[in-house]
């Protein structure tokens, strides 16, 4: 806690998806629960906290002690390639890879530049902000080949699965378009993507 505390090594925080009900589990040493809902919402909004802040919400098991491999075992655990991992409750939560619902760490990072922004104004010159992605972020509408009764049926779930990232994308323009209206051009966005080649070889 000391040395993230003071900045003597980079903070990380970890927030696996609990597949209970679709919130994230915040996993920091340092208190983090205005990580769970935006600064922005208003009381007559109906908002309610998307999710737990594991070190509060487990302080009766001593959650301090959290190894931090154990903490990545949890925000890395594929679905249907590694089992879920299950936290001391009752009933238990269920957590699973991070990424089923912030695939780029967009939305934590986005709360944390807000709640942070008048500090962040007054004592940096700016923010940077660097994705890594292992896909092309534009994707172009693909051709439907369906053919039998039974594609068409499924076609629905299989587009929606197939298009969960595009998705989140959508989510994430609209939040980095909001940090640009905070911070003005002291915000640097740089997006690297690994080229994804369609063309198939013989």
């Amino acid at each position: 806690m000391l040395p993230e505390l003071k900045a003597q090594i980079p903070r990380i925080i970890v927030c696996p998806t609990i597949i209970n009900d679709g919130r994230v589990a915040i996993i920091s040493p340092l208190p983090s629960s205005y990580l769970l809902k935006s600064k922005y919402n208003s009381k007559y909004s109906n908002a309610v906290p998307d999710g737990i802040e594991l070190k509060s919400f487990f302080s009766e098991h001593n959650p301090g002690n959290l190894r931090f491999t154990s903490a990545l075992r949890m925000n890395a655990s594929f679905p249907y390639i590694m089992p879920s991992a299950s936290l001391p409750s009752t009933p238990s939560i269920e957590v699973l890879d991070a990424g089923i619902r912030d695939n780029y760490g967009v939305v934590n990072s986005y709360r944390f530049l807000v709640t942070y922004s008048q500090w962040i104004k007054q004592n940096t010159s700016g923010v940077v902000i660097v994705q890594i992605r292992d896909n092309n972020k534009n994707e172009y509408i693909e051709t439907s080949d369906i053919k039998t009764i039974s594609e068409k049926l499924l076609s629905p779930f299989k587009n929606i699965t197939g298009n969960f990232l595009l998705m989140q994308d959508y989510r994430n323009d609209t939040d980095m378009e909001n940090l640009k209206s905070i911070f003005g051009e002291s915000l640097s966005y740089i997006n690297f993507e690994m080229t994804q080649n369609r063309k198939k070889y013989l």
